[in-house]
């Protein structure tokens, strides 16, 4: 039976955690305990004993100036005597329909298989891009006013939070990180970082970075700023370290290399490796909600109906009438096939209005069946293009 799990069961939800993934979650029993305190803990249990878990937690996403109602969908396990009995897939049903109760409109999910999760309707979202320089290939940046100081996490902590919440690339589908989720990720699980915040010469934090050493690499945990004499600030800080390591490694969330600054700072760009690493998935749980609150692009404006097929939920399977100023409807009665603007599914649909695809390339690709008549380009004009940012784990 499906059971939402209290403080009484975190040390055997941690015990099969550190079973199923075969090693102890980062930052230990603590770290784990205070996310599970802020996060719905659902369980499936065979004799009164934990045999399968998925853990939700609720948060906020903004996304071009909206804010969405969301979940990330993490730590999803099993013991192996139990894998295969549909424990999961019945967690994953019942928590789509508590999401849909609640009001959640968008989740995520970290996946260990794109294919399994794609049977519930998530599909890949976001990318990230790895980098690595020689140490001796890394740009110098530029000299600025102001200073960099390096704080401790609970000195850096809201100062960061500022940064992060000003930042144009945070508002393409990333969290609007909640003050506990900055506790758990940089105070409690990956403790022991350091934190340099720049400031201008107003003395306003403009940008921060966050890193570690590991062994003879400089490793940059997360990189924000807000004006470009941030950047130079915090790359030249960056760059001073190169006569102690080998090597700089950071994970951008930002997957496009031409809008990577750092990039663009390196007089010989050819001596940097990037690699495009695929990340997280999302599905939309809530495609009324999504469509009703979804910041469309000024520069065209229609109606239009479409088709959309979810096998998981079943108010989002049907045809949806969206007006011009996209208030949606789902409608009660299947409209004739010659008044049908295109037809989908829910995974496609999700890429494309969240900017991962163009509705073009899922045309082509056989993802989106349109009219006969359609104008696909006007359909790329109407929703934000550009691929959107996740920073986050689960």
């Amino acid at each position: 039976m499906i059971e939402k799990l209290t403080k009484t069961d975190y040390a055997e939800l941690f015990a099969l955690i550190k079973y199923a993934f075969h090693k102890v979650p980062t930052g230990g029993e603590t770290a784990f305990n205070f996310f599970a305190e802020h996060s719905l803990n659902y369980s499936f249990k065979s004799d009164g004993k934990i045999s399968s878990d998925v853990i939700v937690t609720p948060f906020d996403v903004d996304f071009w100036g909206t804010t969405y109602k969301a979940t990330g969908i993490g730590y999803v396990a099993s013991y192996p005597e139990t894998r295969g009995n549909g424990g999961i897939r019945e967690l994953m049903a019942r928590i789509l329909d508590d999401e849909y109760a609640d009001g959640v409109v968008i989740s995520y999910l970290a996946p260990f298989s794109y294919g399994f999760y794609r049977r519930f309707g998530y599909e890949q979202i976001f990318n990230h891009m790895q980098l690595t320089w020689a140490a001796s290939d890394f740009p110098h940046g530029a000299k600025t006013a102001g200073d960099i100081k390096r704080l401790s996490f609970d000195e850096a902590q809201p100062l960061m939070a500022a940064v992060y919440r000003d930042n144009p690339e945070m508002h393409r589908g990333a969290l609007k990180r909640a003050s506990w989720w900055w506790q758990y990720w940089y105070g409690k699980k990956l403790a022991g970082l350091n934190f340099a915040i720049y400031f201008d010469d107003a003395g306003q934090p403009q940008g921060y970075v966050i890193y570690n050493f590991d062994g003879m690499n400089f490793n940059i945990k997360e990189w924000v700023n807000t004006t470009m004499a941030a950047q130079n600030a915090t790359t030249r800080f960056i760059q001073s370290h190169a006569g102690a390591f080998d090597t700089f490694t950071y994970v951008s969330p930002q997957s496009d290399a031409t809008k990577i600054r750092v990039l663009q700072q390196m007089p010989e760009p050819n001596r940097a490796k990037a690699e495009l690493v695929p990340d997280m998935q999302a599905r939309i749980v809530n495609l009324v909600e999504f469509l009703n609150q979804y910041p469309v692009r000024n520069y065209v404006s229609r109606s239009f109906v479409m088709a959309v097929h979810d096998d998981n939920a079943t108010w989002n399977d049907g045809a949806f009438a969206v007006a011009e100023n996209w208030q949606t409807q789902k409608l009660a009665t299947p409209p004739a096939e010659a008044e049908v603007d295109f037809s989908t599914d829910i995974q496609a649909l999700t890429q494309w209005l969240m900017g991962y695809r163009t509705f073009a390339e899922l045309v082509f690709a056989g993802r989106i069946t349109v009219a006969e008549d359609l104008d696909v380009a006007e359909f790329d004009r109407l929703v934000q293009i550009e691929k959107p940012i996740l920073a986050d784990y689960f």
